[in-house]
This record gives structure tokens, sequence and C-alpha cells, in this order.
């Protein structure tokens, strides 16, 4: 989902299944996921997604505001250029400049932040125990046993207390 969460419209097909599996592969969000996901619906919906790891429908996915349309299958890539076709009938200049004036609208410096931390949580949650035990569970069909302990993280909390 973090792919398409970067895209300005999303459209999914109904059997569509979504979900942001991270933590039940043993490793930390990715993407900017963490920024992009409560920005786009709320903080509640991001803890649920992200700390779950729920497999979702397209249905609910547009419930929750992640997707603005969702087709029967064999409609999908006609309903993306039907939009994108009415989007370039309109001026392109007027286009453009609205485009850039919501992208503008965007917390960047919030997004670039947390992608950096995310990738550097992921690069020490790669070297890992449960993301081998996260890969294998889905290899072999069967649920995680994952032997890690909760813990305060120590980059998370310098983060945490260079913003206090």
């Amino acid at each position: 989902m973090g792919f398409a969460m970067a895209c300005d419209i999303r459209i999914a097909s109904s059997n569509a299944k979504l979900s942001y599996n991270f933590v039940k592969l043993g490793i930390t969000p990715g993407m900017a996921s963490t920024a992009v996901l409560p920005a786009v619906t709320n903080h509640q919906v991001a803890c649920r997604l992200l700390l779950t790891g729920d497999l979702i429908t397209a249905q609910e996915a547009q419930g929750l505001g992640l997707v603005l349309d969702v087709v029967e299958p064999d409609q999908l890539m006609a309903a993306a250029t039907d939009l994108a076709a009415r989007i370039a009938a309109a001026a392109p200049a007027a286009v453009s400049a609205t485009l850039q004036m919501l992208r503008l609208q965007m917390p960047w410096s919030q997004l670039e932040a947390a992608a950096e931390l995310e990738a550097q949580e992921q690069a020490a949650y790669f070297k890992g125990p449960d993301i081998k035990e996260g890969l294998a569970a889905v290899r072999e069909k069967r649920a995680p046993r994952f032997t890690s302990q909760a813990a305060i993280d120590p980059v998370l909390e310098r983060q945490h207390s260079s913003t206090r």
C-alpha cells in the first residue's frame, strides 16, 4: 500500500485486498507510511492498520478514504483512463498549478523525516530474528512465532527527546 499511497488519486479493483503488513513480517513500516497514513486518514485508523497488518477490502479502503473509487476488475483500466482523460481535458496550466498548490499543503518535511527514520529502523530490523521468522511463516503458511521483546527503541527515544 505504500506505493499506492504515493499516488495523488487511487482507484481499486473490487476484488483488491490491501495491507500494511510490515509488523506481520517482523519489521517496522517504510515508505513514510507513519506520516502518510495518518495524514490521509487519522491517527486511530493509522494505528489499526500499521499495528495489526490487517488485510482490508477495497470497499473498506474506500470507506477509510484510502481509495477514491472501487470498480469491477474488468473496468479498472477504463475507470483510470476515463479519470485521466477528464483531467487531461481541463486547462493544462490550471491543472498543473492546482496540483502544485495541493502538494504544497503536504507536510513534506514530516514525510522526508518519516521516510529517513523508517529506513533507519527497517535497516536495524532486517538484521533481527523477527524478519526471518516472519518471512518463514509466510512461506510455510503458518502463524509466526516472534521472539523479540517490546522495549524502548534507543533511536526512536533520541528522536522523541529531540522534538520536545
